[in-house]
């Protein structure tokens, strides 16, 4: 078995004459929390939606525990273990913040048509398993007592919270966050940093995650990948990234003091 969950070999997307991604290979071990960072139209999101399945890439390959998942869709990829968040939230607003975590479990259910129609015996038990389940997430990212309110009558952090919550009730071994502080307060994202790495610890998964606050990276990231015009320019640890003059070219265009 492979000690990387996922690798990207020599991936490539183009948009008309734009490079998105040019070539890029990286890998992500088993265990731990990698950081993608990079000046705006690096490619990080473009990334993203190639790992999930929203575009297909042009070339190169997307490994997911040695197996090729490149040009999969979407529902094909949750099925195999990876789940994400997006940069803008997009909670399901008609829906209870209850519903919107059992919409996440969907891919994990087995009841039929015939099963969840006729509420056979199996499917009650699923249907309770899946409701405790449901509220244990809802409870472990902060949102107990909230279940009955409308998602997005919750407080823009709390919706945070409620997105980490469905992407984990799909019981991912790989978890892709773009940009989960995103439009939050120092206190609020120095919350969700210890968040993530209670995810990362106690449910054992994998977490690649798209992050601009720099705090929140160098605290949380076990890896760094810095992207520049679609390309890597450099990986390491927090200590290593810091001190990279390639990374302080990509984000001053020269020497000197640098958001790292």
């Amino acid at each position: 078995m492979t000690d990387r969950v996922l690798s990207i070999q020599g991936l490539t997307k183009h948009f008309g004459g734009i490079l998105a991604l040019n070539g890029l290979s990286f890998g992500v071990g088993r265990e731990g929390i990698y950081s993608i960072i990079g000046p705006n139209g690096a490619g990080k999101t473009t990334l993203f939606n190639c790992i999930s399945g929203v575009l297909r890439p042009d070339g190169g390959k997307i490994l997911f525990q040695g197996e090729d998942i490149t040009g999969l869709k979407g529902h094909e990829i949750v099925e195999l273990g990876i789940a994400r968040t997006f940069q803008n939230i997009r909670l399901f607003s008609n829906m209870t913040v209850l519903e919107n975590v059992l919409v996440g479990m969907h891919s994990r259910l087995r009841s039929n048509f015939w099963q969840t129609i006729s509420r056979s015996h199996y499917q009650r038990l699923e249907e309770k398993s899946a409701l405790k389940r449901a509220y244990q997430l809802l409870d472990y990212v902060g949102l107990k007592g909230l279940e009955d309110k409308l998602a997005t009558s919750l407080p823009y952090g709390l919706q945070r919270r409620l997105e980490l919550a469905r992407a984990l009730a799909s019981s991912p071994k790989l978890l892709l966050l773009d940009e989960p502080t995103a439009g939050m307060l120092p206190s609020e994202s120095k919350e969700i940093a210890e968040l993530l790495k209670r995810i990362q610890w106690e449910f054992g998964i994998s977490i690649l995650l798209i992050e601009h606050d720099m705090k929140v990276v160098m605290d949380v990231s076990s890896k760094i990948i810095v992207l520049d015009l679609g390309e890597k320019i450099a990986e390491g640890s927090p200590d290593e990234i810091r001190s990279d003059e390639r990374v302080i070219q990509a984000y001053l265009g020269g020497k000197g003091k640098h958001p790292l």
